[in-house]
């Protein structure tokens, strides 16, 4: 895990709301490989960390940190959108410093969207 942020990262939390604690834990590892395998082939500085929700829990976590460096939220977006379509999730919620976003039912035509909220300039 990367624990060190330079002035231009951000992050997004990505929540499982509506899944078990024992399926998030399995949706944010699947997640966090293919975000990362998807990065590092679009040579992209984003990356994705998985966080527990509780310090003293004993599973890996059930919350998915992307952390975006500049210029990574197009290729992140087109990342999370397929994630999100192979994997048919109904429901995730991304959490950024500046609000909450719950993305559901997502198609390709939404990708404009994701990466606007993820940007930080949603409307």
């Amino acid at each position: 895990m990367h624990n060190d942020r330079s002035m231009s990262e951000s992050i997004i939390l990505l929540a499982f709301e509506d899944s078990s604690y024992a399926d998030a834990n399995l949706l944010a590892a699947d997640l966090e490989e293919v975000i990362n395998r998807e990065m590092t082939r679009v040579r992209s500085p984003a990356r994705a960390e998985i966080r527990r929700t509780r310090p003293e829990a004993q599973d890996f976590g059930t919350i998915v940190a992307l952390i975006l460096g500049s210029g990574a939220v197009v290729e992140l977006a087109k990342a999370l959108h397929a994630w999100l379509c192979r994997s048919n999730r109904g429901r995730v919620v991304l959490r950024t410093e500046t609000g909450e976003l719950l993305a559901t039912n997502l198609e390709s035509k939404d990708v404009p969207a994701i990466v606007a909220a993820l940007s930080g300039k949603e409307k």
